[in-house]
């Protein structure tokens, strides 16, 4: 199943737009962040 979220975030008084893209399926659990992420999720 594929699911995509678009929501948005503030960065002080800007805002930013957030894709999130989902895709569950049977299998091993597995967790893939693409683009550049913040260095908080490292």
């Amino acid at each position: 199943m594929h699911t995509r979220i678009i929501s948005a975030a503030t960065i002080g008084v800007d805002a930013c737009l957030v894709d999130v893209e989902v895709d569950l399926s049977m299998g091993l659990m597995q967790f893939h962040v693409v683009g550049l992420p913040d260095a908080a999720i490292k």
